[in-house]
């Protein structure tokens, strides 16, 4: 009975001791961006973990579209929008590790800020004889 309650203990230890963190990184190299100058004055901040918060003005009004894309340049989200201010909060959480891409595109002007997640699990193990 001391053994299986010995071991009930060190199991829940192993397992409750185990922890995710999850991180996204901005890169803001201008070396690093395909795009020189920034024509919308667009700002992209990381307001949590995996949560982020794009703005940008547009006051002629003209057609924008913003888009995430992944590594393969796969488009995950796109949106087109006319508003002279846009702000919007973006949960990334459910995207798995890898590079994205931050795109808002307007006939000839482009913006784009990459980042990356990277996800970390620590693990503790117990061992008791």
């Amino acid at each position: 009975m001391k053994k299986s309650i010995n071991f009930i203990l060190a199991a829940f230890v192993a397992f409750s001791s185990v922890a995710f963190n999850a991180t996204a990184a901005v890169n803001s190299d201008p070396a690093k961006e395909t795009v020189k100058a920034n024509p919308y004055n667009a700002q992209l901040a990381q307001d949590s973990q995996l949560r982020f918060q794009l703005t940008f003005q547009n006051p002629d009004k003209k057609k924008l579209t913003i888009a995430i894309k992944d590594k393969e340049n796969t488009t995950l989200f796109t949106e087109t929008t006319t508003n002279e201010n846009y702000l919007r909060l973006f949960d990334l959480s459910t995207l798995g590790d890898g590079k994205y891409t931050f795109e808002v595109l307007g006939g000839k002007n482009r913006y784009t800020q990459s980042f990356e997640i990277a996800t970390q699990t620590n693990r503790t193990v117990l061992a008791r004889n």
